[in-house]
């Protein structure tokens, strides 16, 4: 169950997510440190890659859509909070094992590719996989593989 207290941050995050018409935010304080407008895992890859570790643990993310990939990949960068417009069954399931707050406004079984009949291979990648730092390390690779990434 959602506390009024989760509900009102998830609610103002995916505002801000809105307003500043974004699929990604990472907030720290009300402040925006990072936002991307791409759509798929690639913002959350760049945001790792390019914020401090100091500066994502304890931030909190706003995301348009996250999968087991992306709860993962949050989880590694030590999120204070997570608000998405669509989570995954199993999205919610690891970032609530790992005791991150949650707010979603709609859960998806699973989380599909660039077209409904085609599977997310960056889910594909991590459907075995519960270790946060293993997972980076595998998406990241991924992401090279398929030019993602410079």
């Amino acid at each position: 169950m959602t506390s009024k207290k989760t509900e009102a941050q998830g609610a103002q995050l995916l505002e801000m997510l809105r307003e500043e018409s974004a699929r990604l935010i990472v907030v720290r304080d009300g402040c925006i440190l990072y936002r991307s407008d791409e759509r798929g895992i690639r913002p959350l890859l760049d945001a790792l890659g390019s914020l401090p570790a100091d500066v994502l643990s304890g931030a909190s993310y706003a995301d348009r859509v996250i999968g087991k990939a992306a709860a993962l990949l949050l989880v590694h960068a030590g999120a204070s909070f997570v608000a998405t417009v669509v989570a995954s069954k199993a999205a919610l399931d690891m970032l609530r094992q790992h005791g991150t707050p949650t707010y979603q406004e709609q859960i998806a079984p699973h989380i599909v590719g660039r077209t409904p009949e085609q599977s997310c291979p960056f889910e594909a990648s991590v459907s075995d996989v519960d270790d946060p730092a293993l997972a980076h390390r595998t998406l990241r690779r991924l992401a090279n593989e398929m030019g993602l990434l410079s």
